[in-house]
């Protein structure tokens, strides 16, 4: 195991010749899919929110299939315009219909979708869960508590500051705001992503874009009146933190991926106790040569309590494309081994923005993605033993 010039851990490839493809498939197309979130359904089956970039909607698409080779696809009520399902985050209600968080590009705030039905072709109900006059709700990320009452952690980009609302029944008439981490001088909140930790409390990963940081905000309640805010990483002496996202690992605490910027790489930070406050271990997954690595990177943990982590990885200058690629941790905390995965990659073309994984019920990563050249949104099945299918392409020692 190698050491970085800043002490982190280099995260080595398994040693494995070039294998082929998991399986991607085309879920819709026509300058769609960006923004996408994945969750697993109630039927054990991929749905996906996404954005529709033509007509400005918010879309959904119900997996009839693991891999999503098949879907039930709806335009959710826009009402006017409202619903542009622009930085969006999708969850399931009790009775298992679908609710949408999403920034309203209209109104500039944080509202919430809950479709009346499970392909959510019925009359969705569409409410305003911040409606004050700043610009709210951009990078809304949701989750729901252990009373089915969704929260979302969401940026205030009038006050450059983390908020979460959180609502006061699961049907989400009306909502609590807290404001988690005020700016005091520095603009916090970009990137926000929000997971519950094993006491049910939120976590929330997010960037700090003055200091160029990633933060974490551990709630002390359901509210999040009260907070332990930690950095993950600071500043010095490289600038770090795009795209964080977050898991919480085998052991109970919070583990993130992000984009290290100075780098060009795809880092993974473990918190070593539940607020991230006492030392982390910062692993360098993948920082190949002549590209960057690590944007739009989504996490999950695995049945056997490893992370796995899809993003994006470009050329440099953008002149040779892009591809989604996929970090497979051999270890709960990806200190150790990491194999990475070529899933889709085309010369010369853009694909692998807003990436998000889930774990599907046969213990797979499933991704959903938007590509570029072809404007669609695009799914990607992993077996339950990895993204090494037929047709991608399993890297062995860091280099292309």
């Amino acid at each position: 195991m190698k050491n970085s010039r800043h002490g982190f851990i280099l995260a080595s490839l398994l040693a494995c010749a070039p294998v082929f493809a998991a399986d991607v498939v085309t879920v819709d197309a026509g300058l769609v899919g960006r923004y996408s979130s994945i969750e697993i359904g109630p039927d054990g089956l991929p749905s996906i929110a996404y954005h529709n970039g033509g007509s400005g909607t918010l879309e959904f698409a119900r997996c009839e299939d693991a891999g999503c080779a098949s879907a039930v696809r709806d335009t959710i009520d826009d009402a006017g315009g409202a619903a542009s399902g622009e930085y969006l985050s999708l969850g399931f209600s009790a009775n298992g219909h679908p609710l949408v968080a999403f920034y309203d590009t209209d109104d500039d705030d944080l509202a919430i979708a809950r479709c009346a039905n499970a392909d959510c072709s019925g009359e969705e109900i569409l409410r305003t869960l911040d409606a004050s006059i700043e610009d709210t709700g951009r990078e809304a990320s949701m989750v729901l508590d252990a009373s089915g009452r969704p929260l979302v952690a969401y940026v205030n980009t009038t006050d450059h500051s983390l908020q979460l609302a959180r609502c006061d029944t699961p049907s989400c008439v009306t909502a609590s705001v807290t404001e988690v981490d005020a700016n005091s001088g520095n603009s916090r909140g970009t990137g926000a992503q929000l997971v519950l930790g094993d006491d049910g409390f939120p976590v929330i990963a997010y960037l700090d874009t003055s200091a160029d940081s990633v933060r974490l905000a551990r709630c002390l309640d359901e509210a999040c009146t009260s907070a332990l805010l930690a950095l993950v990483e600071p500043q010095v002496p490289t600038t770090v933190g795009g795209d964080p996202a977050i898991a919480i690992a085998a052991d109970g605490n919070p583990i993130i991926s992000y984009f290290d910027e100075d780098d060009l790489a795809l880092k993974v930070a473990h918190c070593n106790d539940p607020a991230c406050a006492g030392p982390k271990t910062i692993s360098l997954i993948d920082d190949r040569p002549n590209g960057d690595a690590g944007r739009y990177c989504a996490i999950a943990i695995r049945p056997d309590g490893t992370p796995v982590i899809s993003y994006q990885r470009r050329a440099l200058g953008g002149a040779g494309g892009s591809a989604l690629r996929v970090a497979e941790c051999s270890t709960t905390d990806c200190s150790g081994d990491v194999r990475v995965v070529v899933v889709d990659e085309r010369a010369g073309e853009i694909t692998g923005v807003d990436t998000d994984i889930a774990i599907g019920s046969d213990g797979g990563a499933v991704i959903s993605y938007y590509d570029v050249d072809e404007q669609s949104l695009k799914v990607a099945k992993c077996s339950l033993q990895g993204c090494d299918g037929p047709g991608d392409r399993v890297f062995a020692d860091g280099f292309d």
